[in-house]
């Protein structure tokens, strides 16, 4: 709820009173997504909201001090890495990330894996997964140089405090739900993509790749996510 605090619509608007109706907000179930509308302009649509949407992303003081991050050892260059997701079809298998994280270790870049309680440790990488409630994540990103991330919540966060990103996309659209001021890695095409995670298939999203080693994200290498995560810090020399 703290990241709500303050929000505009909800001290405009307040808490909903007994007998209110739910609003259904399943955007992926509307046409308009396959045509590749935004989900907030489709959640507009499905809430009855007037005129063009503003797409905003609210966080209240989301730059208090936080002792935590002067716990970190921070080195000349630091990455934040974020690989896990609610969705395992969303994930880059590990091995891939312990040998990005070594290439970059081999660069003198220290790597900090964030993600929540129970993600797996990435080899070579300084963990605080499961320390942190995610309103702190904001400090965090603007102290590193960039975000190596999936399609998760520090997708957005890196784009809400304008950290540079390299984004990695399997099942889902970077033109969707993607920034254009970050870079995007896609996987390969998948020979089934209606049997993904689509409309109407929700029950996909918390079950594994069926295609094992054929896992459309995992043709994506360390080593052109290392080629493109330096390029991302050499802008900053």
């Amino acid at each position: 709820m703290s990241l709500l605090e303050g929000h505009p619509a909800v001290v405009g608007t307040g808490f909903p009173r007994p007998g209110e109706p739910i609003l259904r907000v399943d955007y992926w179930s509307e046409p308009e997504y396959r045509e590749g509308w935004r989900p907030m302009r489709i959640l507009a649509k499905l809430l009855g909201a007037p005129g063009p949407v503003e797409e905003r992303f609210f966080v209240a003081d989301d730059d208090a001090p936080d002792p935590l991050v002067d716990r970190v050892p921070w080195g000349k260059k630091n990455v934040v890495i974020a690989p896990g997701s609610a969705s395992p079809r969303k994930e880059w298998a590990f091995p891939r990330w312990e040998e990005l994280t070594a290439r970059l270790r081999d660069r003198g870049v220290f790597a900090l894996q964030m993600g929540g309680r129970g993600t797996r440790h990435v080899r070579g990488a300084y963990s605080i997964c499961g320390l942190t409630q995610p309103k702190q994540v904001f400090n965090f990103l603007r102290r590193a140089d960039a975000v190596v991330t999936v399609d998760n919540f520090f997708a957005h966060a890196a784009h809400h405090v304008e950290k540079p990103a390299v984004a990695l996309w399997g099942p889902t659209d970077p033109a969707t739900y993607g920034y254009p001021e970050q870079v995007h890695l896609a996987g390969s095409a998948c020979d089934k993509p209606d049997g993904c995670i689509a409309p109407g298939k929700g029950d996909n999203y918390t079950k594994p790749c069926p295609l094992a080693d054929g896992h459309c994200l995992d043709a994506v290498s360390p080593e052109l996510v290392a080629g493109a995560l330096e390029k991302v810090l050499d802008c900053g020399d």
